[in-house]
């Protein structure tokens, strides 16, 4: 009897074993949406310094944001690290959004800040092109979150064109952003 138990506890065991190990191998992946972002602050320093409000922005009631200001405008996206997702060991980074300029573009750029002083950086830019106007979705750069610089904290940096609506185009927005990794 006490031999058909040991045998049922290692066989359960193992099928545990072997599931958990082949659940945690799989792939990992998130989606934010763009009302997780902010605006930077420092891309709209001409306002502060005119007193004008920061309301030339907009969330709609699904979390998509649209720049209704007659100059470019940036947002910032913070990309959590956790200990099923490092940045380091993302494959993919997809910024969707809808370019409504022929004139200027869509651009997105993986970054970083630094955990231990100040400063940071970013990596290349991917853009829309000025001759695209309709919806994009931008592949950034991932070097910026390699190994190098795996402590320290990531986020996606997009910028819309200033709102062209009134010259008869339409509003840029910007829909989230997806993350995925092995």
């Amino acid at each position: 009897m006490m031999a058909k138990q040991r045998s049922l506890f290692a066989a359960a065991f193992l099928l545990g074993g072997m599931l958990f190990l082949s659940s945690s191998a799989s792939a990992v992946w998130r989606r934010y949406t763009a009302a997780a972002c902010h605006y930077s602050f420092y891309s709209n320093l001409r306002d502060v310094s005119a007193n004008v409000p920061h309301a030339n922005y907009l969330y709609d009631w699904v979390g998509t944001v649209y720049n209704f200001m007659s100059r470019e405008q940036t947002f910032i996206c913070s990309v959590e690290d956790s200990d099923r997702i490092w940045k380091e060991n993302l494959n993919t980074l997809n910024v969707h959004a809808y370019d409504g300029s022929s004139a200027s573009e869509v651009r997105a750029t993986a970054c970083y800040n630094r955990y231990d002083t100040r400063g940071g950086g970013c990596g290349p830019q991917a853009s829309s092109g000025t001759s695209v106007v309709g919806d994009v979705t931008l592949t950034p750069s991932l070097t910026m979150w390699g190994s190098a610089n795996r402590y320290h904290f990531g986020y996606v940096q997009v910028v819309l064109p200033r709102d062209v609506e009134p010259a008869g185009g339409d509003t840029s927005s910007f829909n989230g952003f997806f993350i995925a990794g092995p």
